[in-house]
């Protein structure tokens, strides 16, 4: 939970990385009503390097874990009650 999202284009020669804080990419995605889990997450991330290039979204994305390093993609951070309520359904 406490380990960076890292995204990566897989297009040839693209060389381009986002690293997102892992609270803030599970808020982003939970406000949504999306899934959460990392396969079914990668469908929802595009490259915008290559879809500039493109004129369309390029979503050929792969996500890891990061162990180093700070976050290169800002986002809003989830309100710390939604984390509390999210942290006690979870825990075990």
């Amino acid at each position: 939970m406490h380990r960076l999202i890292k995204v990566s284009c897989t297009i040839q020669g693209c060389p381009n990385v986002g690293l997102f804080d892992p609270h803030a990419l599970w808020w982003h995605f939970y406000s949504r009503g999306w899934s959460d889990t990392l396969t079914v997450a990668q469908h929802r991330f595009f490259c915008r390097r290559c879809s500039g290039v493109a004129d369309f979204r390029v979503k050929r994305a792969i996500i890891g874990m990061a162990d180093t390093g700070e976050p290169n993609r800002s986002m809003p951070m989830p309100p710390e009650r939604e984390w509390k309520r999210f942290l006690s359904r979870h825990r075990g």
